[in-house]
């Protein structure tokens, strides 16, 4: 079977909540499964900062799900974001 190349691009992730974010996966949307943490073990998103990532997806299906966790334990789900056209994804823990 062969699968599809893979693309990538930089995406702008801004943290409006209350508290930093520790944590930032992304999932395709049809599937239930998490990626590796793309801040790393010593990325944090501060209180209302932003931070550009770089993801890689399937530009044959764009629609992917995008989950910040936060340092008081909250987790924010994005669902069906566009990576093929996105600049910008705002998550609020509240």
């Amino acid at each position: 079977m062969l699968l599809a190349a893979l693309a990538s691009r930089s995406v702008l992730i801004v943290n409006a909540g209350d508290d930093a974010i520790f944590a930032l996966r992304i999932g395709h949307a049809a599937q239930s499964d998490w990626g590796d943490d793309l801040l790393g073990m010593t990325g944090v998103i501060d209180v209302s900062r932003g931070r550009t990532i770089r993801v890689r997806f399937d530009p044959a299906t764009c629609a992917y799900d995008l989950q910040a966790t936060y340092r008081n334990g909250t987790v924010v789900i994005k669902r069906d974001v566009n990576l093929c056209a996105v600049e910008r994804v705002d998550f609020k823990d509240q």
